[in-house]
Formats: C-alpha cells, sequence, structure tokens
C-alpha cells in the first residue's frame, strides 16, 4: 500500500509540475511584449539564489562573465536563464562537478547569450528535437521534468525577436 501511495505521490507530482509549465508555456505565447532595461548580470544573481540548494547539492561551479543591460521582459529572462541554468546543473556527468559558463557576446544590434556546461551533452541528432513540446530524451526515472522547459525558452526567445539553439559544450556538454 504504501508503494502505490508513494508512486501516486510521484505521479501527482509530476502532473502539477506539467499544469504549472503548460500554464507558463500559454502566458509567454499570449504575453505582449513590453521591454524594459533588463541587467542581466542580477538576473542571473537572483536565478542562482533560487537554484542555491541544487548547485550546492550538485557542488556545481557557475563562471559568469560581466553580461550587458538587454532591452527585455524582465520576468521571462528569468524564466529563461532558470531553465537553462537548471538543466546544465540537473542533466550532469556522473564523473565529474558541473561546470557552467555563462557569457555574451555583443553583435550590431543583438546580444548572444551563451550558457555552456560540461554535463551529458545532447547529440547532434537530438539538439533540434529538444524545442519540442513534451520532448524528453531521457526517461522519466533518470531525470525529472516535464518537457517543456527549453519549450518555453524557445518561444521567450522569439517573443524577443531572438533564437536559440543547442550546440557541444563544454567537455562534451551541452551549449
Amino acid at each position: 500500500v504504501a508503494e502505490v501511495l508513494a508512486a501516486m505521490s510521484s505521479t501527482n507530482q509530476r502532473m502539477r509540475r506539467m499544469v504549472d509549465d503548460v500554464l507558463t508555456y500559454s502566458r509567454e505565447v499570449d504575453e505582449s511584449p513590453v521591454p524594459d532595461d533588463v541587467d542581466l548580470n542580477a538576473v542571473v544573481d537572483d536565478v542562482r539564489a533560487d537554484l542555491a540548494a541544487d548547485i550546492a547539492a550538485a557542488g556545481a561551479d557557475i563562471v559568469c562573465q560581466r553580461l550587458p543591460t538587454i532591452p527585455a521582459l524582465r520576468t521571462q529572462i528569468a524564466i529563461l536563464l532558470q531553465n537553462l541554468i537548471g538543466n546544465a546543473v540537473k542533466f550532469r556527468a556522473k564523473d565529474r562537478a558541473p561546470r557552467i559558463e555563462i557569457s555574451s557576446r555583443t553583435h550590431e544590434d543583438t546580444v548572444e547569450l551563451i550558457i555552456s556546461d560540461n554535463g551529458i551533452g545532447i547529440a547532434e541528432d537530438f539538439r533540434e528535437r529538444v524545442f519540442g513540446l513534451f520532448q524528453r530524451l531521457h526517461a522519466q526515472s533518470e531525470y525529472e521534468g516535464t518537457g517543456l522547459g527549453v519549450t518555453i525558452c524557445r518561444r521567450i526567445m522569439a517573443t524577443h525577436g531572438g533564437t536559440i539553439t543547442a550546440g557541444p559544450g563544454l567537455e562534451n556538454g551541452t551549449a
């Protein structure tokens, strides 16, 4: 009986996270952008504070270069960075502590934000697939999640007139 109740509780928690992610996704789709100046350094600091327990438990090392201020929707950028940094901590290699490097490059009228990790990586054939709704590359028993995180990130980038891609990162990780 205890095992059945534990399984039901776990399923309920996953369903709750999925409903929350679907609501977040639908809000991001419907939100009309009214950008403000957003200091990316302050957003990274907030995300690091929000993820402090996960970062500490994983023994993650996060190195962040000085980032620019950009015109954006702060809440959406926080969701974007929380998903990407959280994934870098979650999808870590078993044989080494997570290392995450955050940097940027400024082009003529755009900013390229790079979050690179030394985690498990994404095979080239699956780098586009991860952005689809409810797409998972691993079993739920291996890594928690709903399969909506980077889909939400792609929508946030589209709202801001940008794009998001996945490529090779540190030590065969992801960027």
